[in-house]
């Protein structure tokens, strides 16, 4: 076989995987259902506590978050409060680290999922309170 053969069929492959990344770039994002957000009593906002209210910065963001319908009540009357490096959905995720290692829009992202951790501790009737800050996990 050529060399010229052998590029053209690599150019070939090169074409059919660009076009097969450009599709699932185009897609929408998958998210398992395991994955997806439990419904909430209350609307999923959040708010970052006043700095007077927040001394040693262990805060990230505050919200409330009850299960619309838990399938249990373990954990009913229980506040629960979330590391910053675990998923809650609508809630932003610092993971320690400033808004521009994680973000070129120089914001946090916020979660479209609940982590399994956070959908479990809903399910059993807990209320998240919000989430923690991270101890510069990322940060240079």
């Amino acid at each position: 076989m050529s060399d010229d053969r052998d590029a053209q069929d690599y150019l070939r492959l090169i074409w059919f995987f660009e076009s097969v990344l450009s599709h699932v770039e185009r897609g929408a994002d998958y998210i398992p259902s395991q994955l997806q957000p439990l419904p909430t009593v209350q609307p999923r906002e959040y708010g970052a506590p006043a700095a007077t209210q927040n001394p040693y910065d262990a805060w990230s963001h505050q919200c409330t978050l009850s299960a619309a319908a838990p399938s249990s009540h373990c954990l009913q009357g229980r506040a629960v409060t979330i590391k910053d490096n675990i998923c809650v959905q609508g809630l932003p995720a610092t993971l320690g680290a400033p808004a521009p290692i994680l973000s070129n829009q120089n914001k946090y992202p916020v979660s479209p999922i609940d982590a399994t951790v956070v959908s479990r501790v809903l399910a059993a009737g807990g209320t998240i309170k919000g989430t923690s800050t991270c101890d510069t996990a990322l940060e240079p």
